[in-house]
């Protein structure tokens, strides 16, 4: 686990593929039940020498050779890849076989049902969050008539909905043909002066 650990945080690379990247490229499952004997296995142990280096690699590799391993892409039913479900054995268990991969298969489209499932209900946990913000946003700007708590509301509230740290308000003065900062969130007096937002 302490050697195989870093290897699993890297980036996602199909030119120095690892199991993950084998299983989605392949878009199959992947049924492997010894790894040493599989024909990709050395690129395997190049890649861990990559992430890893030569002696932690070298370590991880004399227990994962032996091992049986099956690697199966979860994806939702239109086919967005969300990640590969990875399971493995090591002897004295007995080698993965065919029904050990529909069992994985099977597993693997459940979580992707789950997956799928939780980022729609956090997407719309998220936008029920915003109209809230929006609508909280609304009733404070009409709250009043006074044009420098509208201002002062305007900034407020356009920081608070979109998470941002700064926000300015310009004015355009048609007579004069020039921009006039009135409200400001987290600017400096002379940044709000000269209606510049340095960090856009």
């Amino acid at each position: 686990r302490e050697a195989i650990g870093p290897a699993n945080r890297r980036p996602y690379d199909p030119r120095r593929p690892g199991l993950v990247e084998y299983a989605l490229e392949r878009d199959r499952p992947l049924l492997l039940p010894r790894v040493e004997a599989w024909e990709s296995g050395k690129d395997l142990l190049a890649t861990a020498m990559d992430a890893l280096g030569e002696a932690r690699a070298s370590a991880a590799w004399k227990t994962y050779r032996t091992a049986s391993v099956i690697a199966c892409p979860v994806k939702t039913p239109i086919g967005r890849a969300l990640g590969v479900l990875v399971v493995g054995c090591l002897p004295p268990k007995r080698p993965f076989d065919s029904g050990d991969l529909r069992t994985v298969e099977v597993l693997a489209d459940l979580s992707a049902l789950a997956l799928e499932r939780a980022e729609l209900l956090e997407a719309e946990g998220r936008r029920a969050r915003g109209e809230a913000r929006l609508k909280r946003a609304s009733e404070a700007m009409s709250s009043s008539l006074e044009l420098e708590d509208v201002y002062r509301s305007v900034v407020r509230h356009a920081a608070m909905v979109t998470g941002a740290t700064r926000a300015l308000l310009t004015r355009l003065n048609t007579r004069a043909g020039e921009l006039r900062p009135v409200a400001s969130v987290d600017l400096t007096d002379d940044m709000a002066k000269n209606g510049r937002v340095e960090y856009l």
